[in-house]
């Protein structure tokens, strides 16, 4: 990539209005162009969003029937994608129907394992291919050619805009600085406009988050099973109901152990028959979702990250974020969970392509994982004394190899509590608190299991 002088001076530009907050206008010639610019700029003062904002400026002033969303640190790889693009688009069998074309996305930086699971290969490549033979895949935010009609309702119910200017089938006119665009752009950019039409509240649905969508009139299990199809709606639901993951993986990842410590056996015996259909679910979905990985070009090594990920988001993000929700819902105000920090250094990028995990910033997202590791770690040993003094193999079989499947899916976490001294090691403060709450949770469910 060659930078030019342009290129350049405009970088400082856009970093200068991210550390001011202000638009300049030092490119703006002519009185009634930097008046008209004044005014424009004054309503990006607002809250309204701004991809909201410039669809609705990008049709005062070109209108073009397509609409390319693509986020500032990623590009097209292949020559072809605009070609590939218009075929569809050009396609009079499936234009009328047809509402926006997504390509996957592919990452680049990333670890030879992939520790943190970035690639998303699942969500960009397995289940979109799936998905395009229902309806379509889902709008991955980035990377998505959308017909400007797909805006303006489905294709048997057309919402006319407030300003005929909006309209998908207006053809642009005049230059992109004549007088009256500019001023019509700063009305359709202002503060108010939405207040005043009913661009905000009937054809836009906004929702916080995923479970707020999946609880909502419009959860894809009923509203989306309707309006796309009963596959379609499940696959929406899959995404949407994603956090309530959270509650099989923390059973799964305490219950076993916990009752492995106490002695109770609450699996099938190896020698009885319901302990073959346990091994067989269990291998079966993991072997299924490993063919799934490596037929998408995926490694072993990679598979493993991708796994080991999905039981930590189970056990971090998921779990908090229903917290939240539920929390939210009974109107309880919840601290904000931050993970770590956005700045990375050398010694972090380093750490990074050694495929060393990052812990180095106290929070307590990192709670859950550090206690489910203890617990693990414990009742594995406890078990394993257990079958050394001659105890129950034929009944904690099954508990203890959850117990081990977790120890080495921990491992990083080990790491980062007891044997890491760099500065990406879990802070002291956050191992003593797991550690201690594993203690409590251990008491209280001896407790409990003794009733």
């Amino acid at each position: 990539m060659y930078v030019t002088d342009d290129v350049e001076s405009m970088k400082i530009r856009v970093e200068k209005v991210v550390e001011t907050g202000k638009v300049g206008e030092e490119h703006v010639t002519g009185e009634e162009e930097r008046e008209a610019f004044n005014k424009w700029t004054q309503g990006f003062t607002c809250q309204d969003h701004p991809s909201v904002i410039l669809l609705r400026v990008s049709a005062i002033m070109t209108n073009a029937p397509i609409i390319l969303t693509l986020d500032c640190d990623m590009y097209s790889n292949d020559i072809q994608t605009l070609h590939r693009m218009l075929c569809y688009i050009t396609d009079s069998p499936s234009r009328p129907n047809l509402g926006y074309i997504q390509f996957p996305q592919r990452f680049h930086g990333l670890n030879e394992a992939d520790i943190y699971a970035c690639e998303l290969k699942r969500v960009f490549q397995v289940q979109p291919v799936g998905m395009d033979g229902l309806s379509g895949p889902s709008h991955f935010g980035t990377g998505c050619f959308f017909r400007r009609r797909v805006f303006f309702g489905a294709p048997s119910s057309f919402l006319p805009p407030e300003f005929p200017e909006l309209s998908p089938d207006h053809v642009v006119e005049k230059p992109i600085k004549a007088q009256p665009i500019l001023a019509l752009v700063h009305l359709v950019a202002g503060c108010n406009y939405e207040n005043q039409t009913n661009w905000g509240s009937k054809t836009k649905r906004w929702s916080v988050g995923l479970l707020e969508v999946a609880f909502s009139k419009y959860c894809p299990v009923t509203f989306g099973a309707q309006a796309m199809g009963p596959l379609m709606g499940l696959n929406y639901a899959h995404l949407a109901f994603m956090p309530i993951w959270s509650i099989p993986i923390t059973t799964y990842a305490f219950l076993a152990q916990l009752a492995l410590l106490n002695k109770v056996w609450i699996f099938p015996k190896v020698l009885d028959l319901w302990f073959v259909l346990h091994v067989f679910l269990f291998l079966g979905a993991y072997a299924q979702d490993c063919l799934d990985f490596i037929l998408a070009e995926g490694t072993i090594q990679r598979w493993w990250s991708d796994q080991r990920m999905w039981i930590i988001r189970g056990l971090s993000p998921y779990l908090f974020g229903l917290i939240e929700f539920v929390t939210k819902n009974l109107g309880v105000t919840t601290q904000q969970f931050n993970v770590t920090s956005k700045v990375v250094d050398d010694e972090h990028s380093k750490r990074y392509d050694q495929g060393t995990f990052e812990f180095g910033v106290p929070s307590p997202m990192f709670v859950p994982l550090a206690m489910a590791a203890t617990i693990n770690l414990v009742a594995f040993l406890r078990g394993l004394l257990e079958v050394c003094s001659g105890g129950n193999v034929d009944g904690s079989f099954v508990q203890m190899f959850m117990a081990g499947f977790g120890i080495v899916n921990c491992f990083p976490i080990y790491e980062a509590m007891v044997l890491r001294t760099d500065k990406g090691r879990m802070p002291i403060k956050t191992t003593i608190i797991s550690i201690f709450l594993s203690w409590a949770l251990y008491t209280t469910t001896s407790l409990i299991m003794k009733i």
